[in-house]
């Protein structure tokens, strides 16, 4: 049934973008305000099976209590006798196994920075109790920003309900991306399922084809080998081959236990190496229909539509001046020798007191840079910690909403940077860097072995400032925060607050505190409207 030129809820249907054996998706425009959506509707013939309604209508119901910015958002729901319709935001851009079938196999550089957005929403939708059940490539949407957004949870469940639609003997899911378990049928899925899942994924990425060929092989050998056959190596990347193994061991119990250790042995595994988001133009051309996608999917299929591609835009890097800092070396360096006794002794002394001091600032500034906000053109400066890259300086971007000047003052911002609500936080760092979810910050805060005040800085902080030598070059300083309802400022002195991209529930989101009067840096949650300090972390 052709639904264009008709009216659901308050959006006029307009055009088809794709379809699919068990649902349509349209586009649809609010009659006043003017907005496009996307408007998903249940093919009426399979409306009077009750299984397959209540599913659909699962999925709008899980869909809509995950609030995270990686997962597609639910808008509203009609149901009428013949009806069934889900409205989500509308998306542009492409789905993964698309792009990767065009591209080809992706380097780590482009696949990693995709992969953790994915991790982080997975490991939000596990912390509300949701398990996905049927991640693949295609249920993986690229938006036109290089944002990831999680499709489909046309089959999902919460875990500990009993709320499912499967029965022993029956499987769900697509072939290749299945379990061990969800292969023989278990009852109890868990989350853990998404991980092996999430791990033949990332093998597709990174290999550019799944481990199990569908076209030769039939289901029942696809099953036997999930279940008995390990899949292939990677022989290309051995250190992400030993974290895409583990995450798809036959035996859940040796498998990452949730998405953020997945995540962090990625990370880990990848050694810190630069990584560049932006999604690249291939060797294989694409033609004006093939230039963007709009995003469709139904119960077992996602279905794209071809717009436009997206112009990258990328930050400009480069490393700290280098003239100035050898001169000042050359001029220690002889000022020190001038200054000690010709005797052997001192000498030798002396020597190795200068070796050890330029090693020092070699290794200093070896970790040290800087790089140019594309948007506004400031500078900020970064250091390498461990594997990962900061930026060693609060973020000062102005947006037109959502970010204040402590006491709205200018110098307060020069000084100690935006202030900035959850929602606008996520959105604002520049390209190619991100911000940093809460298992990214125990990743530095474990490599400094929880001694906290190696991140902040010596000054700006009240006394006692507990702790602090900075010797990471972080610079962490106490910027406060804003209770945004009524514009009141506090903690500016006394406290740094950093929003993470780990949202906790609707109405909170999780951030990291440094006080002047402790060393720690603890996560706590808070109001996602409160106005925080950003650290962005690079992708």
């Amino acid at each position: 049934m052709e639904y264009l030129n008709t009216k659901i809820l308050n959006y006029q249907i307009t055009r088809i973008i794709g379809e699919g054996g068990m649902a349509s998706v349209y586009e649809g425009t609010h009659e006043k305000l003017g907005t496009k959506v996307a408007v998903k509707i249940l093919n009426p013939i399979l409306t009077a099976n009750k299984e397959i309604r209540q599913r659909f209508e699962n999925e709008a119901r899980y869909m809509a209590m995950l609030n995270h910015p990686n997962i597609v958002k639910v808008l509203d729901f009609d149901e009428e006798p013949q009806i069934l319709a889900i409205i989500m935001e509308l998306l542009l851009g492409i789905d993964w196994a698309s792009y990767i079938k065009q591209k080809g196999p992706l380097t780590p550089e482009e696949a990693i920075p995709f992969f953790v957005q994915i991790l982080d929403a997975f490991e939000y939708a596990h912390s509300q109790g949701v398990v996905h059940r049927d991640i693949k490539p295609a249920n993986i949407f690229i938006e036109k920003d290089n944002k990831i957004k999680i499709l489909d949870f046309g089959i999902a469940k919460i875990v500990g309900t009993g709320e499912e639609f499967t029965h022993t003997g029956t499987q769900m899911g697509t072939p290749v991306y299945m379990s061990p378990e969800q292969v023989k049928a278990e009852k109890n899925i868990d989350s853990r399922s998404d991980i092996y899942s999430l791990g033949v994924t990332l093998y597709y990425a990174l290999a550019g084809k799944p481990p199990y060929d569908a076209s030769t092989l039939s289901n029942y050998d696809i099953y036997n080998k999930i279940v008995i056959e390990p899949i292939p190596d990677i022989t290309k990347y051995p250190e992400i081959n030993q974290v895409i193994q583990k995450a798809v061991a036959k035996d859940r119990n040796h498998r990452f236990q949730a998405a953020s250790e997945f995540k962090i042995a990625l990370l880990e595994a990848f050694q810190g190496e630069k990584l560049s988001p932006v999604v690249k133009d291939t060797d294989k051309k694409l033609t004006d229909d093939d230039r963007s996608f709009v995003y469709i999917s139904d119960l077992n299929k996602t279905i794209v539509h071809r717009k436009e591609t997206p112009e990258p835009v990328e930050s400009i890097t480069k490393p700290a001046d280098k003239s100035n800092f050898a001169d000042k070396i050359n001029k220690n360096i002889v000022n020190y020798f001038n200054k000690i006794n010709k005797n052997t002794e001192y000498y030798a002394i002396g020597v190795i007191g200068v070796i050890s001091l330029i090693v020092f600032l070699l290794f200093l500034f070896k970790r040290t840079s800087s790089f140019a906000d594309s948007r506004d053109g400031k500078i900020y400066k970064t250091v390498k910690i461990g594997k990962q890259i900061w930026m060693a300086e609060n973020l000062n971007y102005k947006t037109s909403i959502g970010s204040w000047c402590y006491d709205n003052t200018i110098d307060n911002c020069a000084k100690y940077g935006r202030l900035y609500n959850w929602e606008t936080a996520l959105e604002v760092c520049p390209n190619g860097w991100h911000l940093p979810g809460d298992a990214e910050w125990t990743v530095l805060t474990d490599y400094l072995d929880n001694k906290y005040g190696k991140l902040k800085a010596t000054k700006g902080w009240n006394a006692p400032n507990t702790g602090a030598t900075n010797s990471t070059g972080f610079g962490a300083i106490p910027g406060g925060g804003c209770n945004s309802n009524v514009e009141i400022f506090s903690g500016i002195g006394e406290s740094g607050n950093w929003w993470t991209s780990t949202g906790s529930d609707d109405k909170d989101a999780f951030f990291r505190t440094l006080s002047y009067n402790y060393e720690n840096a603890d996560t706590h949650k808070e109001k996602k409207e409160m106005g925080y300090s950003v650290r962005c972390l690079k992708n």
